[in-house]
């Protein structure tokens, strides 16, 4: 087998990993300062409607900012790398086991973006 996938595998590892630090440093970050107006969007008491997308972004985040939902997204970040690795490399089943591991890293991904370039910038776009 080519050294590609196995490079591609280890840089989904990297993104994912970074983006957990990203978003767990961004949320920090949002405790940090309490004038941010975009945090009452994540509080538990919501009367706005929202996609299905959106609510789910939402929950993610608030299971996020617990101490137990940080443990427990590295715990299924180093799931998902090892079943997917294995998926891949050693039972032969290599473009589903990297859609797969490439489908859950642009959702890690997906989630640092929110936190760190979408909510800053909607209370500007919203006037």
């Amino acid at each position: 087998m080519s050294i590609l996938p196995k490079a591609f595998f280890g840089f989904l590892i990297l993104v994912m990993l970074a983006s957990f630090t990203g978003s767990w440093m961004r949320l920090n970050k949002i405790h940090q300062e309490e004038w941010w107006p975009v945090r009452q969007q994540f509080s538990d008491y919501d009367n706005q409607s929202r996609s299905v997308f959106m609510t789910v972004i939402v929950k993610t985040v608030r299971f996020f900012d617990t101490v137990a939902g940080k443990i427990i997204s590295l715990m299924l970040i180093a799931g998902m790398s090892f079943i997917c690795g294995k998926l891949a490399f050693q039972h032969d089943w290599l473009y589903t086991g990297l859609l797969t591991l490439q489908a859950f890293t642009a959702y890690c991904v997906w989630i640092w973006f929110d936190l760190k370039f979408f909510d800053p910038l909607m209370p500007m776009v919203r006037m």
